[in-house]
C-alpha cells in the first residue's frame, strides 16, 4: 500500500486553504490597528505632559521655550544633511522627562513627515535616481550597501538613523525622504520602525537617572 506524500498533504490541508491576498489583508489590518493604538498612546503622552508643565506661569514659559526649541528641532530634522541630534539631546537634557517626551514625539513627526514628502514628491529626475539605485553598475562597497538595505530595509533604517555622523547621508530627513522615495517601507512599516529607531536616547535619559539613585 503506498504511502502518503506528506508535501501533497500538507498542500492540500483545511489551514492552507487561506487564498493569499486574505492573508496579507489580514496583515495589513493588524498593522494598521498597532500603530493606531501607539499613535493614541503617544497623544495620551503628551497630554499628560502638557498638563504637568502649565500649571504655573514658571511652567508657561518652560513649555513656551522647550515648544519654540521643538519647533526649531523639527525643521532641522526634516531637512536634509542638516544636523538637529544635538538640539535634540540638549532640550532632553534642560527640560527632563518632559524634554524627553517631546523630543521623541517631534522626531517622530519629522521623521514621517520627510518620508512622506520623499514618498509623494515627483521629479522628472526621480525616475533616473531610482534606476541609479537599483543598478549593477555602482561600486562594489556601494552595490553590497544598497542590496543590503533593499533586503533588509527596516534594520537598515534603524541602523542608519542612529549612525554616528550619518549627516554625510543625508540626516534623518534625507534618509527618510530617500526611504519614501524609493518606496523601501510602506508608511506603517516607516512607523514601526522610526518607534524603534528614536528610542535609545529617550529610553538613556529616563532610566540613567534610576540606575544612578540604585548606585
Amino acid at each position: 500500500m503506498p504511502k502518503p506524500d506528506p508535501v501533497s498533504s500538507l498542500k492540500h490541508s483545511p489551514e492552507n486553504n487561506i487564498p493569499a491576498p486574505a492573508v496579507q489583508s489580514r496583515f495589513v489590518w493588524l498593522r494598521r490597528i498597532v500603530s493606531l493604538m501607539l499613535l493614541l498612546l503617544c497623544a495620551w503622552a503628551a497630554w499628560h505632559w502638557h498638563q504637568d508643565l502649565s500649571h504655573t506661569p514658571t511652567n508657561q514659559r518652560a513649555f513656551t521655550f522647550l515648544a519654540m526649541g521643538c519647533a526649531v528641532y523639527y525643521v532641522c530634522l526634516v531637512t536634509p544633511f542638516l544636523p538637529g541630534v544635538e538640539l535634540g539631546l540638549s532640550l532632553m537634557m534642560l527640560f527632563g522627562w518632559q524634554g524627553v517626551v517631546a523630543v521623541y514625539l517631534t522626531t517622530q513627526l519629522g521623521l514621517n513627515s520627510a518620508y512622506w514628502l520623499g514618498r509623494l514628491w515627483r521629479h522628472p529626475w526621480q525616475d533616473r535616481l531610482i534606476a541609479g539605485v537599483r543598478s549593477d553598475k555602482l561600486p562594489r562597497p556601494l552595490a553590497w550597501g544598497t542590496d543590503k538595505i533593499r533586503v533588509h530595509p527596516a534594520p537598515a533604517l534603524i541602523l542608519l538613523l542612529n549612525l554616528p555622523g550619518n549627516v554625510i547621508l543625508g540626516g534623518g530627513g534625507g534618509l527618510s525622504m530617500l526611504y519614501g522615495l524609493l518606496k523601501l517601507l510602506s508608511p506603517v512599516q516607516f512607523l514601526l520602525a522610526s518607534l524603534v529607531a528614536a528610542s535609545p536616547a529617550p529610553l538613556f535619559f529616563l532610566l540613567f537617572p534610576l540606575f544612578k539613585s540604585q548606585g
